[in-house]
């Protein structure tokens, strides 16, 4: 499998699995990527990026990637704690639901949490906006086309 196809495959595999969950509360806005304008998103919300990924060389035939994913949750209301519990629920909920299989449908070789971001609060038009949420790793092998 080409690269691109394998990236693209990870990437509507995770989309498809966090619009397919019934989050509790109900998500609103779904982002895959960082391009997006923050008026586009409503609380609450689940964004997912990547990050810089480091790549080893296992053989002249062969790459062993780790793509670096973020995945955030945010949530908006009036009560602050429970603004903050809502929020890091939904990213509970939102890795919990990606780890139920490690693989991604067969196309990473394992997918796991690497660190907890606690979030930060905002107020914005009295009410109160928290994100928190947590790096992930997803590693494959991915063969080198020449």
């Amino acid at each position: 499998m080409r690269l691109d196809e394998r990236l693209q495959k990870i990437e509507d595999t995770i989309e498809n699995r966090i619009k397919d969950h019934d989050f509790e509360p109900k998500i609103r806005s779904f982002v895959f990527g960082d391009r997006a304008r923050i008026g586009d998103v409503t609380p609450p919300a689940i964004w997912i990026f990547t990050d810089t990924s480091p790549i080893n060389t296992v053989s002249g035939y062969a790459e062993e990637w780790t793509l670096q994913l973020v995945l955030a949750a945010t949530f908006k209301g009036q009560d602050i704690n429970k603004v903050k519990q809502t929020a890091e629920s939904l990213a509970i909920q939102g890795t919990s639901v990606l780890l139920k299989d490690r693989t991604l449908d067969c196309n990473v070789r394992d997918l796991t949490r690497t660190s907890w971001l606690p979030g930060t609060t905002r107020i914005e038009d009295h009410d109160k906006i928290y994100g928190a949420g947590f790096e992930m790793e997803a590693k494959f092998r991915n063969k080198i086309v020449t």
